[in-house]
């Protein structure tokens, strides 16, 4: 098992518009905070040019809480995490 570097930034929650970094497909890439979720979060790829080498459809991934260290906080108060609480019905 391929043991990891260990990084020296901080594994707290993100929030919106910190930049935040992480590893795909043995690319390291960093991108900035959209969107909060119970356990993970959805950036925006700083490098458009990765979504292009990547072959994603759009400049934005969801990533694990786990699976990025936090390169820059933003000055923003911590924001709300989005929760999905189903679909309600048109009347």
């Amino acid at each position: 098992m391929k043991s990891k570097k260990k990084q020296p930034f901080t594994r707290v929650k993100a929030n919106i518009d910190d930049i935040i970094e992480f590893e795909r497909h043995g690319l390291i890439i960093r991108g900035r905070v959209v969107v909060l979720r119970p356990e993970t979060v959805i950036i925006e790829f700083l490098d458009q040019a990765l979504a292009v080498e990547l072959e994603y459809d759009n400049n934005r991934t969801v990533v694990r809480d786990e699976n990025y260290v936090i390169i820059e906080k933003s000055d923003l108060p911590p924001q709300p995490i989005f929760q999905f609480n189903g679909w309600r019905p048109a009347n």
